[in-house]
């Protein structure tokens, strides 16, 4: 019947005249049907109403759209009936039906997907791989795209024959259509190691953030809130009100055992979780691995639970939503393995409160908000030799102790590495440690030795260098050519011919990768296993490895040069000559030298502006820089030696000696400086070698080496002479009284400084004019003329406040100490002790409080105060013993023996006397010889031995027959670190 409605007209029918209505109804029914067979029969009642497309002509966009939509519940109508048609095993039936359909609708890929595994089943293999590849094809060509994850997997079910493909045994048509049974719990972890040993700590640090097991609630009495109202199950932390889902992240280096611990931390808790324990290797780092996907990862949580792979969601959001559905009720344990970044593993996080989640990364995943994160340091060298123990025997461990703890050092205390090692052992039963051990010294071939099968210490750590982005890359492979242990961000500048700025945000990014270690901030250093694989690097390109070196010896020249210019200011001395174009030049290597820097060709490493340094302040910046770079300078001399930079050789110890000298260090002062006199000798360039003899002075002076000394101050004098140099013959001469001084020559002394002086006063060279005046009042005080060395020392204090030379003011006043002590007034010389030890205090020196000491204790003893003098005399004892200085040490020998004398104690006082005859016998110091042994002469005839006296009688010596107080001012001051 039609009708009029509004402006139209409406038809009035029954349910039952129209076939749409019908259809709608068949297919209601399919879906209640419990059988397969009663499924199949109500679709096919539907389907049988179907003759055609609807309005195949219209043009009308609501009726093309309202058409398209029935089509569509048209075709999914039947491929319903012929899943069913498969579930009943009547392939050969779907087959010839799907064949027109995929050809008719040859982009709608549920079809093909269905033909594939109908063809499959009929034994069709190639032609069910042939519709795969056609469906590919057509859609990379017609919309270029892939097929879907779903046909992927049916594809590679087919390549792999899968059994879950085969027919359904139970096929039958009474089988219910339903739902199949549920799946157990998943339980994919993987076996625990049954030699895990050691990580007690971090095991614990883990379990601790691991939510309790669920129990009854707790009983409450009274009124207020139990012990769980704040809602976090007890748990320390945020006050949430609720609990969530606990996210545990452990990081570390490549090969520290990582996964080890995670794993066996799960199995540990594992039976917390009743509803699963999953884990899913992420393959951020794996060899012929790409990183898994989070929508993939995804799709492999969702079928361990038990989603088929043919209902899973293709849009990533509705993937995602319906994991964190399945979860959110649920108690699982997920185990990420090998997480490359945060991105990777976020969409991966359950919803449900009750999960656990542990992760393993290399890098801190600092962008995975609301994880716990686990930092894995390498196991100490007892839980490496426990480890070794664990997998080779500890009775064989036990057998080889000091090869065992070498095998564990070589090895990094890598837990990969030891395992490797481990296993070549038990593979190589007649192996001894300590030989495996000999194969591992060799840095160059120690990741070829710790390799087994498939397993490569070199290949994991690679991994991490493959994963960071090119200028990463490059930095790491030009610190491979550094030769110190570590280095800061001004040091990768130089190596790279970057800012420091750029240099330190790149070295940053190789820490998060792992592939640096940081224990001081704003330091960087190498695993050692991580340097080899550098070095390899480095070694490998060779042309910017030697370009990188020259920067960085330049670099260090230029920044110790200037450093050294604060510990001890002299802008009164001469510039150094700086080494010309020709020292970045090939021209100045030996032609002999045996390394491939010095095959340097030419233009190679051309010369450029020098690298930014540090920005140091004053003397106690350039000291610490100092103490970082020791061991970098140190290596780097050495690399210049051996590769040929003979300027950068002779240059580098005269900008290290004024360090090492300040830190005591006089037989480093003393080798460096042997360096530059050899490779000043191979250049041919005399001020340098002079100036490296002159400094040699210094540490000689110090270690009691005296004739030693005075001969290199000899040798300098003469090249200086030859080459007319005032200055620096002034400063040779100023060394060689010192030495006489020392020897007892005071007369020698005094006409050696007198010259000194005269060729001084024409030049600018305040602080040596006053390190030569201390000398003057030394030797003035030692012959008795007390009023002169007093006169001596005032001017050097004066000259030395004048020019802010706190070391030459600290001299000065022990002088004038001396002198007032020789003179009788004592008090006089407390005052000026005094001022010294305040000074001394502020003062980075050598010898620190040690020279004032000595002094308290003879002035002490000269006034009988014997206690305090012998507290003086022990604590410079106890400061000597750090720095070797055998003068004063020989000094304070004599000192404490005489006060012992003086008490009567004859015994203990021969004790100290003999100390410093030894002492002064080694470093030939006639003066204080002769002292010790006057008094061991004294001691034994006032004690049991009258006889053994006359043996220690001294010769009559005009250095015995006056002593000035101590004669323990400072050592030489270091020689000018400048050239002329």
């Amino acid at each position: 019947m039609i009708v009029t409605d509004g402006p139209g007209y409406r038809i009035v029918v029954d349910e039952d005249q129209l076939d749409l209505i019908r259809f709608e109804k068949a297919l209601d029914e399919a879906r209640r049907r419990a059988t397969v067979d009663g499924e199949v029969a109500a679709l096919e009642s539907a389907l049988a109403l179907y003759r055609g497309r609807v309005l195949p002509d219209s043009r009308s966009p609501a009726l093309t759209s309202a058409a398209a939509a029935l089509e569509d519940r048209y075709l999914g109508a039947r491929e319903r009936l012929l899943e069913l048609r498969l579930e009943q095993g009547r392939a050969h039936d779907a087959v010839s039906e799907l064949m027109p359909l995929v050809a008719e609708h040859p982009l709608r890929e549920s079809l093909s997907a269905l033909l594939m595994v109908a063809l499959y089943r009929v034994g069709r293999q190639a032609d069910a791989l042939r519709v795969y590849h056609d469906l590919r094809n057509l859609l990379a060509e017609q919309l270029g795209i892939d097929p879907s994850s779903a046909v992927n997997y049916r594809y590679q079910q087919i390549l792999r024959s899968e059994p879950a493909l085969d027919t359904p045994p139970a096929a039958r048509p009474d089988r219910p259509a339903g739902p199949p049974a549920a799946a157990p719990p998943p339980r994919s972890l993987p076996h625990d190691l049954p030699d895990f040993t050691g990580r007690e700590a971090e095991l614990d640090q883990l379990l601790a953030h691991v939510p309790p097991p669920p129990g009854p609630p707790p009983e409450v009495h009274g009124t207020g809130p139990g012990p769980d109202a704040r809602g976090d199950g007890g748990q320390d932390g945020p006050r949430t009100g609720r609990q969530a889902v606990r996210i545990i992240t452990v990081d570390g280096m490549a090969g520290s055992g990582k996964t080890a611990l995670a794993v066996h931390a799960a199995h540990r808790v594992a039976d917390r979780y009743p509803d699963g324990q999953i884990f899913l290797d992420l393959h951020g780092f794996s060899p012929h691995c790409e990183p898994v996907e989070p929508h993939d990862a995804l799709g492999t949580l969702l079928r361990a639970l038990g989603v088929p792979a043919d209902a899973l969601p293709e849009d990533p959001a509705d993937r995602a939503s319906l994991w964190r559905g399945m979860t959110a009720d649920r108690r699982l344990l997920l185990l990420f393995d090998n997480v490359i970044a945060s991105d990777q593993v976020r969409p991966l996080i359950p919803a449900g409160p009750g999960c656990l989640v542990l992760v393993t990364s290399r890098p801190r995943l600092a962008g995975l908000d609301g994880a716990v994160p686990l930092p894995l340091p390498l196991p100490s060298t007892a839980e490496g030799l426990a480890l070794l123990g664990q997998v080779i025997g500890h009775r064989r461990v036990a057998a080889e102790q000091e090869a065992a703890a070498e095998l564990v050092a070589l090895c990094g205390r890598l837990p990969l590495a030891l395992r490797i090692t481990a296993s070549r052992l038990t593979n190589r039963p007649h192996w001894s440690l300590a030989y495996l051990a000999g194969r591992l010294r060799d840095e160059r071939r120690r990741l070829d030795e710790l390799t087994v099968e498939h397993r490569s210490v070199r290949t994991s750590l690679h991994l991490s260098y493959a994963t960071v982005p090119p200028r990463h890359q490059e930095l790491f492979r030009l610190l491979g050519a550094h030769p110190g242990a570590d280095f800061d961000g001004y040091g990768a500048a130089a190596l790279a011919g970057l800012t420091p700025h750029a240099a330190e945000t790149l070295l940053e990014g190789l820490l998060d990768a792992r592939l640096l270690v940081q224990h001081t901030p704003g330091r960087y250093t190498f695993h050692s296993l991580v340097r080899a694989l550098a070095r390899e690097a480095a070694e490998q390109q060779p042309q910017p490895t030697r370009d990188a070196r020259h920067r960085l010896l330049g670099y260090y020249l230029d920044a110790a040069d200037r450093a050294a210019g604060l510990l001890r200011p002299r802008g009164e001395r001469p510039r150094p000559q700086a080494p010309g174009p020709g020292a970045h030049r090939p021209d100045v290597h030996r032609p002999d030298a045996h390394h491939p820097d010095a095959a340097h060709p030419a233009g190679a490493a051309p010369d450029a502006a020098p690298a930014a340094a540090p920005p140091l302040r004053d003397a106690a910046d350039a000291l610490a820089w100092f103490d970082a770079e020791r061991t970098g300078l140190l290596a780097a001399l050495a690399h210049a030696e051996d590769a040929g930079y003979d300027h950068h050789a002779a240059r580098l110890p005269l900008a290290l000696a004024p360090y090492l000298h300040a830190r005591g260090h006089m037989e480093d002062e003393l080798g460096v400086l042997r360096k530059a006199v050899a490779a000043a000798r191979r250049v041919g360039d005399p001020a340098l070698e002079a100036a490296a003899l002159t400094g040699m002075a210094s540490p000689y002076g110090h270690l009691g080496r005296v004739r030693e000394g005075l001969e290199c101050a000899r040798e300098a004098l003469a090249l200086a002479e030859r080459a007319g140099d005032r200055s620096r013959t002034a400063f040779c001469l100023g060394r060689i009284g010192m030495f006489h001084n020392a020897l007892g020559q005071y007369e020698h002394a005094i006409a050696a400084l007198h010259r000194a002086l005269v060729l001084l006063s024409r030049a600018d060279a305040h602080d040596e004019e006053c390190a030569v005046l201390a000398s003057l009042g030394e030797a003035q005080a030692a012959l008795g003329r007390h009023a002169e060395a007093l006169q001596t020392s005032r001017l050097v204090v004066l000259h030395s406040r004048q020019n802010g030379d706190a070391y030459g003011e600290l001299t000065g006043l022990l002088g004038e100490a001396t002198a007032y002590a020789g003179a009788g007034r004592l008090d006089a010389a407390l005052d000026r002790l005094a001022e010294a030890s305040a000074l001394a205090r502020r003062t980075t020196t050598p010898d620190g409080q040690a020279p004032v000491l000595v002094q308290y204790a003879d002035v002490y003893r000269r006034q009988g105060r014997h206690r305090e003098a012998l507290r003086a005399g022990h604590a410079a004892l106890q400061l000597l013993r750090r720095i070797r200085r055998p003068a004063l040490a020989a000094a304070v020998h004599n000192v404490i023996g005489t006060v012992h004398r003086d008490r009567g104690e004859y015994e203990r006082g021969e004790g100290h006397h003999e100390k410093a005859r030894r002492l002064a016998q080694q470093a030939g110091l006639r003066r204080e010889l002769a002292l010790a042994l006057d008094g061991i002469a004294h001691a034994r005839a006032h004690g049991d031995d009258p006889h053994g006296a006359k043996e220690h009688e001294p010769r009559r010596d005009p250095a015995a027959r006056t002593r000035p107080l101590t004669a323990v001012a400072p050592a030489p001051p270091p020689c000018p670190s400048r050239v002329p």
